[in-house]
């Protein structure tokens, strides 16, 4: 009654506030909607006539009528499917209503063509539709789909079957939204081909989303649907990275990725050859930075799918990445330079370390010289390229360590962390801090980007060891040096070192191996290791004082590890 009444007076602020009020309770005490739906199904079909309304101004009231139904949902899905299964259609209906909503005019058309996926505004625009799309994936997490399918299924026909574009769009965003819950594989099949059916759609933004379709099927779908369906979707996918809209270009090479991952290397021999033509002319000719990083990851995919045969593209591949490495030092960029180097690492895989060397000391030279925020994407892929060059070079990565370790050891360090975290930003949640007591006593706020560049920078020196053995040698006791403050850390210090300190046990146990392979070599008595083993005994076996039955069984794996690599006749 009292929705009712605020909709035909048009009160959509007190609208809006009841709506929220019902959501409230939703969560809180579900069953207080029981009977009323039980008797004629209200207010389910009053928030679905709100949230289908074109009339009501206010997108975000749409948004929140659409909220209770999900919500509701979700808290009551067994009662809904034995009760009331009409419930679960209704709100279907609600959320494929909402995804008609996308801006018709030629500008937003343009301003959409010319907008990166990464770019600020591409939530803004289209709120309503992102919001039908989030909500239906809840609907298909929630609702089984023996229970949803004939519902979702009928309801994908019937939009796709319309002649506006915003309803075929819908259509297979929904697709899209809910492939990952479907297990029958001939409902796969049908997804997949309507999903191809629309790859010549006259509008761009429907051939966009059903290449982002078909890229979200093959990962939630892997690697079933690759195995029975290369010979459709390879040529599909290779015809659509010469879109004539960029965007929907890079789109389809994003869907190749998530496609040709998880091929397998046999098949992707046969269409490497034409791929990596055509990936390298975007390269050559293209100037969309959402082209070019797409193309070089999609060569980056090539690389780790064919391994070794990859080796035939090196010197047509590498001198590019170069330039790029060189070239790309704009601030939007910095992907496409992160990229670059992933790509740059796996070819060095693909080739072996005699043909690679050279270049590794470029592409080295190249990442150590460049600044990363904390936020910046290059961070993560100049860490993992960092690791594939090790593991490519093995002992001749020696050279490369010392510029390397520099920033690993500022990282662990537990010295100075309050300037360390850098200044509180006035953006900064104050969540993000958390407060340590120093060794010394003083209490400082240390962001909790701490936490994750200590965790990444042991990640390496694991990495580093593992990969490098005995070469490793010259670099133990400066490692050494930084690692025992966290092996050993007390009280409030304890809880910074928590996260990281298995897996700097590890590297200890593996600096333990080094050393004592290092000393052979070099005709030394076995003094380094014992040593190493002597101190990170002492620091581990402070540790078992706890009570973190997870953490003593890490600690004891790592002191079984150490003296495990220290050799023989050590222990006495």
């Amino acid at each position: 009654g009292v929705l009712t009444q605020l909709a035909q007076a048009k009160d959509e602020e007190s609208l809006s506030s009841c709506i929220q009020c019902f959501i409230d309770v939703a969560t809180v005490e579900p069953d207080f909607f029981k009977a009323q739906l039980q008797s004629n199904m209200e207010p389910a079909t009053f928030m679905a006539t709100v949230a289908r309304s074109k009339e009501v101004a206010d997108t975000g009231l749409r948004s929140q009528a659409l909220e209770w139904l999900v919500s509701y949902l979700e808290k009551k899905t067994k009662w809904i499917n034995k009760t009331i299964p009409k419930f679960t259609g209704l709100t279907l209906e609600a959320c494929m209503s909402v995804m008609l909503e996308v801006e018709d005019s030629e500008q937003d058309l343009k301003e959409w063509m010319e907008r990166m996926d990464d770019e600020e505004g591409e939530e803004d625009a289209d709120e309503l539709f992102h919001s039908g799309e989030e909500c239906i994936d809840r609907v298909a997490e929630a609702v089984q789909m023996e229970e949803l399918g004939p519902t979702l299924f009928e309801l994908i026909g019937h939009f796709s079957s319309q002649e506006a574009w915003q309803a075929k769009h819908a259509a297979l965003a929904a697709v899209k939204q809910t492939v990952e819950y479907v297990e029958e594989q001939s409902h796969v099949d049908q997804m997949a081909q309507l999903l191809i059916s629309h790859m010549e759609h006259p509008h761009p933004r429907v051939r966009f989303t059903a290449l982002h379709g078909l890229g979200q099927l093959a990962n939630d779908q892997s690697p079933h649907f690759q195995e029975n369906s290369h010979t459709t979707v390879m040529p599909v996918l290779a015809k659509k990275m010469d879109d004539p809209v960029d965007r929907v270009a890079a789109m389809a090479m994003s869907a190749f990725v998530s496609y040709g991952e998880e091929l397998d290397n046999s098949l992707m021999a046969g269409y490497a050859n034409d791929l990596m033509m055509k990936l390298v002319g975007k390269l050559q000719q293209s100037k969309h930075r959402g082209v070019r990083e797409e193309a070089i990851t999609s060569i980056a995919v090539i690389a780790g799918v064919i391994e070794k045969d990859f080796s035939a593209y090196y010197d047509l591949i590498m001198p590019m990445l170069k330039q790029f490495v060189m070239t790309a030092t704009g601030e939007k960029e910095n992907r496409l330079r992160g990229k670059a180097f992933e790509c740059m690492s796996l070819l060095g895989i693909a080739v072996g370390k005699d043909k690679f060397l050279p270049d590794a000391r470029e592409a080295i030279t190249a990442m150590m010289s460049t600044q990363v925020e904390a936020d910046d994407v290059q961070r993560e892929y100049i860490k993992e390229a960092s690791e594939r060059i090790c593991t490519c070079l093995k002992k001749d990565f020696a050279p490369f360590l010392p510029p390397l370790l520099q920033g690993i050891f500022k990282n662990l360090s537990l010295e100075n962390l309050g300037q360390q975290s850098g200044a509180q930003g006035a953006d900064d949640d104050e969540d993000a801090y958390v407060q340590v007591t120093t060794g010394d006593g003083k209490v400082v706020n240390v962001h909790t980007q701490k936490f994750e560049d200590m965790m990444q920078s042991v990640q390496l020196l694991h990495t580093f060891c593992t990969e490098m053995e005995s070469g490793y040698f010259d670099a133990i006791q400066d490692t050494a040096k930084v690692l025992l403050p966290i092996l050993s850390a007390q009280d409030d210090m304890n809880m910074l070192c928590d996260e990281v300190r298995g897996t700097a046990l590890q590297v200890w146990a593996l600096m333990i191996k080094s050393a004592r392979l290092g000393a052979q070599e070099r005709g030394m008595p076995n003094v380094l290791a014992r040593e190493l083993l002597s101190s990170g005994l002492q620091a581990a076996f402070q540790q078992l004082k706890g009570e973190d039955t997870e953490q003593l069984q890490e600690v004891a794996a790592g002191i079984s590890q150490c003296i495990k690599n220290v050799g023989e006749g050590v222990l006495g």
